[in-house]
């Protein structure tokens, strides 16, 4: 996530008398945050520092000074010293007669800060109530959420879709009733001894490292089940702790050659990870060169905190699903191989029939055939998959509800 300013936060001085400025007598002063503004009626041979900053007031030309002209030297000391940076308040000042506005130089709560008056040591000024004031307050900051990397679930069926409510201790609730969670549609099982979640249980943005835990999608904050644990990753590709070199991004899919199908791994990195890989991770957010020869992190991750993934396990409990658009997270997408597009038992009909879609025999279609560059699914991938000689080893295959030897308009899968 990234943090941002959104508002500015600002507040106020109003003099309504001139504040005590002999260097004989304790100097009233104004305290912004850990700086005391410290009212005299000559600065010569005082030094400001980070914490104190004499405001000289008495006007050179021996004209008398208002409270208007305090409010002016005040705003003239609080913008030259924080100008030179001998304060870092991180504020700006104007004023306005004998009203002094002084507000944060960006938004954010960094501008946040507390005013007091008083005199010396304490907070009681010599001359009582010289001045109001009114706290710089209301600088707020806005957090957006974006997806540093994606984890994809190794294993196949709805299961290891596990979103749900967050109960008791962490729990992901478990699913009470199968009614609307059958295998050909959506739905979240909850967690499971089946399943897994994730968690980040710490990061060091000193070294830019973090470690991810697979837990087991069953247990609680209280009696964690941890299945893996995946310490120091880093997201700098030159790193031996590399993400996708530690856990992997590796996936077989079905692929086509000669009109022959056959299984292709993509992803660069073998899976080390016995129950997850990396499914994305953008160029953009990998950490190159995080840190410079002396080990100290390179001023481009000044904002380390935004690179890494934050401690805990997300808004949904570590649990696998759908994300949508970044901000919401659905029970899952089961895709082709589980919503199945072939119909079975009583839904069979005169072009689909238990794992081959007959119209795509007679009409050309490639949704679900092998043909010469594409691959779809059913019977006929699987049958051409199994031609490989090299990679199977069989001598009767049993293909419930699929004839070959009857008459015309039979379901032909060759």
């Amino acid at each position: 996530s990234d943090t941002t300013g959104a508002n500015t936060a600002s507040g106020s001085v109003t003099f309504a008398a001139l504040p005590s400025g002999s260097l004989t007598a304790e100097s009233d002063e104004v305290r912004i945050d850990t700086v005391h503004y410290t009212f005299v009626s000559s600065s010569a041979g005082l030094s400001n520092s980070s914490t104190q900053v004499f405001v000289p007031f008495v006007n050179s030309l021996d004209v008398a000074s208002t409270t208007t002209t305090v409010a002016a030297d005040f705003v003239l000391s609080i913008n030259d010293n924080e100008l030179d940076s001998t304060t870092s308040l991180g504020i700006t000042a104007s004023n306005a007669a004998a009203i002094v506005y002084i507000s944060g130089s960006s938004a954010g709560t960094g501008g946040n800060l507390t005013i007091v008056t008083g005199s010396g040591a304490d907070t009681t000024a010599t001359v009582l109530n010289f001045a109001s004031y009114k706290s710089i307050q209301g600088g707020t900051n806005s957090t957006t959420t974006s997806t540093l990397f994606t984890l994809e679930a190794l294993g196949d069926g709805p299961e290891f879709n596990n979103t749900s409510s967050i109960g008791t201790d962490g729990i992901l609730t478990p699913l009470t009733s199968s009614a609307a969670n059958n295998h050909f549609t959506s739905g979240s099982y909850g967690g499971r001894s089946s399943n897994f979640r994730w968690e980040v249980s710490q990061r060091n943005l000193k070294k830019g490292t973090f470690t991810l835990l697979i837990r087991q999608g069953s247990d609680t904050i209280k009696k964690k089940q941890v299945l893996e644990t995946h310490s120091n990753l880093s997201l700098d590709p030159e790193s031996p702790d590399y993400l996708l070199k530690r856990v992997g991004n590796q996936k077989d899919t079905v692929a086509v050659e000669g009109a022959v199908a056959y299984i292709q791994p993509v992803g660069e990195y073998p899976n080390k990870s016995k129950f997850v890989r990396v499914k994305t991770f953008s160029d953009g957010n990998k950490t190159p060169n995080y840190l410079d020869e002396n080990g100290a992190v390179t001023s481009r991750y000044s904002t380390s905190g935004s690179y890494f993934p934050s401690v805990g396990s997300g808004s949904y409990g570590g649990a696998f699903g759908n994300v949508v658009g970044g901000s919401g997270q659905s029970a899952g997408d089961f895709g082709q191989e589980i919503a199945h597009p072939f119909n079975f038992y009583e839904n069979i009909d005169t072009n689909n029939s238990q794992g081959v879609d007959i119209s795509a025999i007679t009409s050309g279609k490639s949704a679900y055939a092998v043909q010469t560059s594409t691959v779809g699914g059913g019977y006929r991938t699987a049958i051409s998959l199994l031609a490989n000689k090299d990679e199977y080893d069989f001598n009767l295959l049993f293909i419930p509800g699929i004839i070959d030897q009857v008459g015309t308009g039979h379901n032909a899968i060759a």
